[in-house]
């Protein structure tokens, strides 16, 4: 198996609320449609401020850790 990993910033001025709607609304959906049937698997883990590693009030970069998988390279 192949993975890619992706760190993806949203636009400044963008609520993360907002920024999700997007993400799966119109980002998922388009990777999904493109990707197949090469893609085996398409996971996003969002960034979450309220507890966990990024607690202490600092903020990574990226918004969203986004995992394609594939068979082979």
């Amino acid at each position: 198996m192949f993975k890619v990993i992706a760190l993806l910033k949203r636009k400044a001025g963008l609520s993360m609320e907002d920024f999700i709607d997007y993400y799966e609304t119109h980002h998922a959906p388009l990777m999904a449609r493109l990707q197949q049937p090469e893609m085996i698997g398409y996971r996003r883990n969002f960034v979450q401020l309220d507890g966990g590693i990024f607690s202490d009030g600092e903020h990574p970069w990226f918004d969203v850790i986004t995992e394609f998988y594939f068979l082979d390279r």
